[in-house]
């Protein structure tokens, strides 16, 4: 659980299908904690990790490709040919 929630707040992002799926995961990890079904519980608290490092791997593929863009693309100008 400790691990999940350490992903959830290094993540700037808390919108999307996934994120609401490994919030949903944590949850029902506490339910079937707290109703002693421990194995259970750590299988959905390991989704929640699953879905949150995806979440973030995509996140910093996003910013590599933002970095990677030339100046022009990324203000959504159009490049201005120079001639020599």
């Amino acid at each position: 659980k400790a691990q999940a929630l350490t992903l959830q707040s290094q993540l700037s992002t808390a919108k999307g299908t996934q994120h609401k799926q490994a919030k949903k995961a944590v949850q029902q990890g506490d339910q079937l904690f707290a109703r002693e079904q421990y194995q259970e519980a750590t299988t959905s608290y390991e989704t929640a990790v699953t879905l949150w490092t995806a979440l973030q791997q995509a996140a910093a593929m996003a910013a590599v490709a933002q970095e990677a863009r030339p100046p022009a693309q990324q203000n959504g100008g159009a490049a201005i040919p120079l001639s020599v």
